[in-house]
């Protein structure tokens, strides 16, 4: 029984794999994708921590002033500040996975010299390469 379990587990992990290395276009669109999605954890994040701060700022108001500050304010402007933490905190592997994908696929302009046959010349062209490191 556990022969056959390994085996099925084998199989579908062999059809499930793609021997495929990406192209350029797919890790540009990868990094793109990660990099928006950073950056609204981390403006989320930061909203979310000003929020919590101005309603922790208001409670500390009220004890200036001798009134009795709810607790419930004080627990919700803690958790805001906790959340916010946190999506910053998250953004932080966003970042630098789109760093790293952007890595992988780059753009090269080299000059190059091209023999024409039909004019016996040499001309210097630009040419536009993707280099893929895997």
């Amino acid at each position: 029984m556990k022969k056959m379990v390994c085996l099925i587990a084998f199989y579908m992990i062999i059809l499930t794999a793609n021997a495929q290395p990406p192209d350029a276009g797919s890790l540009f669109r990868k990094s793109s994708r990660q990099k928006t999605t950073a950056w609204i954890l981390s403006g989320g994040g930061l909203g979310l921590l000003t929020a919590g701060f101005l309603v922790g700022v208001s409670t500390v108001n009220d004890i200036a002033n001798l009134s009795f500050p709810s607790d419930k304010k004080l627990a919700a402007g803690g958790a805001l500040v906790v959340a916010g933490g946190a999506a910053i905190l998250g953004s932080i592997p966003f970042f630098i996975a789109a760093g790293k994908n952007k890595k992988k696929a780059t753009l090269l302009l080299k000059n190059e010299n091209v023999f024409f046959p039909q004019f016996y010349s040499k001309q210097r062209l630009v040419s536009l390469g993707v280099t893929i490191h895997l």
